[in-house]
């Protein structure tokens, strides 16, 4: 889902090894936990963001 979304570059703070700094994307997304539905699927939850952070080193966080 973020794939699509721009990711930004963010520098948060300088360190003894440099600027740490890292691409991120977030999206507005519902969470399938709300009440439990024919076959067992849940329904969509409460809001929140999915936040993901693309790492200099090609790691990705979500």
């Amino acid at each position: 889902m973020l794939a699509a979304l721009p990711w930004r570059p963010v520098i948060w703070r300088g360190s003894t090894k440099g600027k740490l700094q890292a691409r991120f994307a977030i999206a507005r997304v519902r969470v399938a936990d709300g009440a439990v539905w024919g076959n067992n699927r849940h329904l969509p939850g409460k809001e929140a963001w999915l936040v993901g952070e693309w790492r200099s080193s090609g790691e990705r966080k979500y």
